[in-house]
């Protein structure tokens, strides 16, 4: 095409320069808010989508940890902070909700052969201890499905297993066996997939309490 003229170039490096310091997708909505300075809080999961409000309209939904670094709702000073940093970044007509992300707290059973001569209670333990690491809050991301397979693959390679013969997930809420739990249900029959387990975009399958959460079975 034509050369640009001088005042085309520079009307076109003032649109990439404000390009730069706007929010343009969504992952420059999460970056955006992973980096805001550490005195305004800092929420522990990030996720955005274009709003179905509008078209230049984003719904940003957050998680943080409590005291006990387990995953909770943010607290409405950090909504309002994020929206505050966010605002400089978008342009006039955007518009940023600050909503919750969900909770969703599932329980694993497991099945495992154990070798021969290999102490049944140690190598559950040791698988139990696999799991939890795995399913660790600092692994585990909005919207982040399990990928069955790779379950599987933690456990098989546990030493002392092998083979596993049972893998299936539940959901817990509400108080239940005398631990409390999110509220969230989450229908897991329905959100298997291609292999995986799927949660909804804004939701976080979690496994609170690894102890009571993680229930194995050894043959």
């Amino acid at each position: 095409g034509p050369a640009e003229t001088i005042i085309e170039i520079k009307q076109n490096a003032a649109a990439s320069f404000a390009a730069q310091q706007r929010i343009v997708t969504r992952e420059d909505a999460v970056a955006r808010t992973l980096s805001m300075p550490a005195q305004f809080g800092r929420p522990e999961k990030v996720y955005a989508k274009p709003s179905d409000a509008g078209r230049f309209a984003y719904d940003v939904h957050l998680l943080s940890l409590d005291n006990n670094g387990n995953l909770t709702q943010s607290t409405p000073t950090l909504k309002q902070n994020v929206a505050t940093y966010l605002a400089q970044y978008k342009m006039l007509t955007d518009g940023i909700n600050i909503l919750d992300g969900d909770i969703l707290d599932i329980r694993v059973y497991f099945g495992v052969t154990v070798a021969a001569g290999q102490n049944k209670s140690a190598v559950l333990l040791n698988c139990t201890q696999q799991l939890t690491d795995y399913f660790a809050n600092g692994n585990m991301q909005l919207g982040q499905p399990i990928v069955i397979s790779d379950v599987i693959a933690v456990l098989n390679n546990t030493v002392g297993v092998v083979s596993v013969y049972d893998l299936s997930f539940a959901n817990v809420y509400g108080t239940t066996d005398g631990l409390v739990y999110s509220d969230s249900r989450f229908d897991v029959s329905n959100s298997q997939q291609n292999g995986m387990l799927v949660p909804p975009p804004s939701a976080i399958l979690q496994l609170r309490y690894p102890n009571a959460d993680i229930r194995g079975s050894a043959k």
